[in-house]
């Protein structure tokens, strides 16, 4: 569930036709993950851009290498951490206003893919470099969640 897309309403209740080639989840998830809207975006951007990626790329770590430690998906995430200006091994800072407290607490609640996808769609928006980094290492994670099913 780490990297889902959506979970299959159908195959909830038993009912997905689609079986193997249905496009959505079929694993058990604990709760429905939260949503991105558009308040958390503009909370997200209303923050000074290096403070955000200081913040939201510890938890995009965390949630890759959940995924895989492979010496590709460490180098495909130090990409997108070098064209950020961010150390890979950056942790979360421990001076967080109640703001960021606050989209703290949400951006943990996302896996993987979601965080990626906020991420691109916020904060890496505009830099071709960094977006480019971000798509190879949504690439390299589709792969290694296509080559483990």
């Amino acid at each position: 569930p780490n990297f889902c897309t959506r979970v299959c309403l159908f195959y909830a209740v038993g009912r997905c036709a689609s079986g193997s080639s249905c496009e959505f989840c079929h694993l058990d998830h604990a709760e429905a993950p939260p949503k991105i809207d558009k308040r958390l975006r503009e909370r997200l951007l209303a923050l000074p851009r290096s403070r955000a990626l200081i913040i939201s790329l510890p938890l995009l770590r965390r949630r890759v290498m959940a995924m895989s430690t492979s010496q590709s998906t460490k180098r495909a995430y130090a990409r997108v951490c070098e064209q950020c200006g961010v150390e890979p091994s950056a942790a979360l800072p421990g001076d967080l206003s109640k703001g960021e407290k606050a989209i703290l607490k949400i951006l943990k609640e996302m896996n993987c893919r979601r965080l990626l996808v906020l991420l691109q769609r916020t904060l890496f928006l505009g830099n071709y470099l960094i977006f480019d980094a971000s798509e190879e290492l949504f690439s390299h994670l589709t792969s290694v969640v296509c080559a483990a099913t």
